[in-house]
């Protein structure tokens, strides 16, 4: 069964910024975007995407793919990977409830070596083990 774009797309938001998120319409909408974009891009199983809800990472290869293409449209990393921590800080204090956390999560979780779709596997994956309740409500 296929599960719908926005569906997919709201779980990865969730998992990526945070369950607290304060997020307009048009941010919505681009993430859609992304998801749709990205999915076409990287073939990743549904039910994959749907256990961010539960807080639960694949470390299957076509997944970590699939958060580098989101992280690289998000703008988190450039094409080359490079983690983009100044970009990361500023979307993070614009989307959650308390912004001065924003460079303590981004400092906690900052990961700059590695492959690019290890690197953003290693951050959303930080982010969930160090900060559960702000990620997964």
């Amino acid at each position: 069964m296929k599960v719908p774009a926005a569906l997919i797309a709201v779980c990865v938001v969730a998992s990526l910024v945070q369950a607290e998120l304060i997020i307009t319409e048009e941010q919505k909408s681009k993430l859609i975007g992304h998801h749709k974009v990205c999915s076409e891009q990287v073939s990743v199983q549904d039910d994959v995407i749907e256990k961010l809800l539960e807080g639960v990472f694949s470390e299957d290869q076509s997944f970590k793919n699939y958060l580098f293409c989101l992280s690289k449209r998000i703008g988190f990393q450039n094409e080359a990977g490079e983690v983009q921590k100044e970009v990361i800080i500023t979307k993070l204090r614009d989307s959650i409830k308390d912004p001065s956390k924003a460079e303590e999560y981004t400092e906690k979780c900052l990961v700059k070596e590695g492959k690019p779709a290890d690197v953003v596997y290693k951050v959303v994956s930080c982010l969930q083990e160090s900060t559960p309740n702000v990620l997964f409500a």
